[in-house]
């Protein structure tokens, strides 16, 4: 029957009716227009009546119309979408998605609605991929499972407890995954039936703790009684420590402990030592304060490694409450000892009787005309001196050292820096020299690997200090605040005294361009760290290049206006 009105006054009366969602009247008129149309092969009419069907959820009818449009024009994207949006709404993705793939095949790559058409094909895809894959704890052997979980963290072992009931199930049967308890990114206390959780799982065989917060301190004893604790690192600052080291009494097995609050006291390292025997390391980030003279009337012959730093600089009979004469007498095994920001002199601190001790860091620990006795074994060295007249007596040779570390406290206002440095002959020399048998010097002791002097020598006494045998396969050095100093003259210094140099510290140096950075990373084959902080002729095109070269480059941009040579980076 023919139509009084023409296709398209049809389409926009069933655009209108479509608008006012009157879906029955619109898909009316648009199958109408589809009957006069005069263009077989246009499947507009018939996509927008099916549209109506899945507005009025007559699915079998949308699918009719799409198969349909099939017909009249295989090649037109529409045909394809639109019956590929009614099998989904139908709940036949698979089916769906096949569809969408021949559709990929027939059209075009260029007509329009061919991405849309694609990107629905590939979210079905990835889909059903997904659907079909199955649970890698039914699939891994357990051993495998153990390897992979064994490169995660503590944090990411725990958020899987949340994949499902069998992750679950195989993460808290495995007890080797608990055996490292790290708690110390936790935002809030942590409660103690969590705790006991992880004890359980674990099966009683803990063997390491990071702690930073408890919600009850019921917890650290319970750690202790029923697990082998053999290191803690205490982080939090929610207690004091004279609440810390009576639960420590539970730790039968402890041998390592590391404090990094801000509570920390003298007579508190005191009673930690005397109620846990056991400990070979012992480590105190910060001191907080001070009450009394320490008396060690006790001796730990377990204790191999010491590390206690004061945070802030307090009054200067700090290092003299601490007693080190008789401390050191009672640690008689020592191997590392480090007492550091004590700011008061230790002249007559004898170290040489510590026949074990191969580190020892004094940072920040002054000492004034003379330098401290040192047993001759050590392999790490760190001294500290703030005299401005600074002349330490030649010490004894040490064989066996491999890293030397210096620092000279210049009073504030002094005019230079290297002007107040000491004279290196009568104190460096001899120390970086190698050890004197008959007369001469004997080659057979290792080579120094790294060097630190801050602030730096002038780089006359550089060129006298670096040109020593012991220095020839040097490693890392720190070369910080050259102020004054010629770039040519100093790169020159560093490439050809330092060829196996691995890292270089040389911060600071003011006339240092990227010709010198160029200068130094081809002059140095072995050449792997850079710091450059506080340089500030240098600038970004440099750093880059530098950075494809080496594996770590530390700069800081300075502003500074713009100088130093040309360089083409090639």
């Amino acid at each position: 029957m023919p139509h009084e009105k023409t296709s398209d006054e049809l389409l926009a009366e069933g655009d209108a009716y479509y608008q006012d969602r009157q879906y029955q009247r619109a898909k009316t008129a648009y199958l109408a227009a589809f009957e006069s149309s005069h263009d077989s092969n246009d499947v507009t009419p018939l996509d927008k009546a099916a549209s109506c069907y899945l507005r009025l959820k007559d699915y079998n009818s949308a699918l009719a119309l799409a198969k349909k449009m099939s017909k009249l024009n295989a090649g037109d994207v529409r045909v394809y979408l639109r019956m590929g949006q009614t099998l989904q709404l139908l709940q036949k993705s698979a089916l769906a998605t096949k569809i969408y793939a021949k559709g990929l095949q027939r059209c075009r790559v260029t007509a329009e609605g061919y991405d849309t058409l694609r990107k629905q094909y590939n979210m079905l895809e990835s889909q059903e991929r997904a659907t079909k894959s199955e649970d890698p704890v039914n699939v891994l052997p357990y051993e495998m499972l153990d390897q992979i979980m064994g490169y995660l963290d503590f944090k990411c072992r725990v958020n899987l407890l949340r994949v499902s009931k069998k992750w679950r199930s195989y993460l808290i049967s495995n007890s080797c995954l608990w055996r490292d308890l790290d708690l110390s990114l936790t935002r809030r206390p942590v409660s103690r039936n969590c705790i006991a959780n992880y004890i359980k799982w674990s099966d009683g065989r803990m063997h390491t703790a990071r702690l930073k917060r408890l919600a009850k301190f019921q917890s650290l004893w319970e750690l202790g009684r029923q697990c082998q604790i053999t290191s803690l690192c205490w982080m939090g600052s929610d207690f004091t420590l004279a609440s810390i080291t009576h639960p420590l009494m539970a730790f039968k097995n402890l041998q390592s402990l590391t404090v990094t609050c801000e509570f920390v006291t003298l007579d508190s390292v005191q009673v930690i030592l005397r109620q846990v025997p056991s400990l070979i390391s012992l480590e105190f980030h910060y001191l907080h304060d001070v009450k009394q003279h320490l008396l060690w009337d006790f001796d730990l012959p377990n204790l191999q490694h010491l590390k206690i730093n004061c945070a802030k600089k307090f009054n200067n009979d700090w290092f003299l409450k601490l007693c080190p004469q008789q401390l050191v007498k009672r640690i008689p095994n020592i191997r590392t000892l480090a007492l550091t920001n004590f700011i008061y002199g230790i002249e007559d601190v004898d170290f040489s009787g510590l026949v074990h001790l191969e580190t020892l860091d004094l940072g920040g620990t002054f000492f004034g005309l003379l330098t401290p006795k040192l047993p001759g074994d050590l392999r790490s060295l760190h001294l500290s001196g703030r005299n401005s007249a600074f002349r330490p007596e030649i010490p004894q040779a040490f064989p066996k050292l491999e890293s030397f570390a210096l620092d000279v406290n210049v009073p504030p206002g002094a005019p230079g820096h290297y002007i107040q440095f000491p004279n290196p002959e009568p104190f460096l020399l001899p120390l970086l020299q190698y050890p004197m048998k008959g007369g001469l010097f004997e080659p057979g002791s290792p080579p120094l690997r790294r060097l630190a002097i801050k602030p730096s020598p002038s780089g006359l006494w550089w060129k006298e200090i670096l040109a020593t045998p012991r220095l020839e396969r040097l490693e890392d050095i720190d070369m910080g605040d050259l102020r004054d100093e010629h770039e040519d003259f100093i790169c020159k210094l560093v490439t050809d005294h330092l060829p196996y140099l691995k890292r270089l510290n040389i911060g600071g140096f003011y006339r240092l361009t990227g010709w010198g950075i160029k200068q130094l990373v081809t002059g140095l084959p072995h050449l792997e760290e850079l710091v450059l902080s506080g340089c500030p002729k240098v600038h970004y095109d440099a750093i880059e290049w530098a950075r494809k070269k080496l594996k770590r480059v530390d700069w800081t941009p300075v502003q500074e206006a713009r100088s130093g040579r040309r360089v083409l980076w090639g």
